[in-house]
C-alpha cells in the first residue's frame, strides 16, 4: 500500500488532487480513497488530504502514521505540518515560489528537528 499525505490551504486543490489521484488508480483496477480533513470551510485555512493506492482492498479509514510521499502545496505550512510522519527513505514534495524563502524554512525546520532530537537523547541518557 502506497500512502500520500497531501497538505495546503482551502482553494489550492489538496482535495481535488486527492480524489484526482484515486479516480486515476480505480481506472487502472487499483483500490484507492482519499480522506479529505480541513476544519472551517473558509479559503486559506489549512487543509489535509491522505490518499491510499494498493493493490488489495483498503479496510482502514483512519488518519496516516507512516508516509510514504507528502506533498506540501504552501510553504508556510512547513511549520504545523508534521513532517516527522515521512517514513525513512520517503519523498517530500513541497512547491516554493522562491527558493531561498524555502531553504530558510528548511533550515529553521531541520534546527528544530535537530534540537529536539539531541533534547530526546540527553533526556534518554540521564534518564530524566
Amino acid at each position: 500500500m502506497i500512502e500520500l499525505s497531501l497538505h495546503g490551504r482551502g482553494g489550492q486543490g489538496v482535495v481535488a488532487a486527492g480524489e484526482l489521484l484515486v479516480k486515476g488508480a480505480v481506472k487502472q483496477g487499483i483500490y484507492a480513497q482519499s480522506i479529505p480533513f480541513f476544519g472551517g470551510e473558509r479559503s486559506g485555512a489549512p487543509v489535509r488530504s491522505v490518499v491510499r493506492i494498493s493493490d488489495s482492498p483498503i479496510y482502514t479509514h483512519e488518519s496516516i502514521k507512516n508516509a510514504d510521499i507528502m506533498a506540501i502545496f504552501d510553504v508556510s505550512l512547513l511549520d504545523v505540518v508534521d513532517l516527522h510522519i515521512l517514513k525513512e527513505g520517503g519523498s517530500l514534495l513541497i512547491n516554493s515560489p522562491s527558493s531561498k524563502k524555502f531553504y530558510k524554512i528548511i533550515i529553521r525546520w531541520m534546527q528544530k528537528a535537530l534540537q529536539s532530537l539531541c533534547f530526546g537523547y540527553l533526556w534518554l541518557a540521564f534518564g530524566k
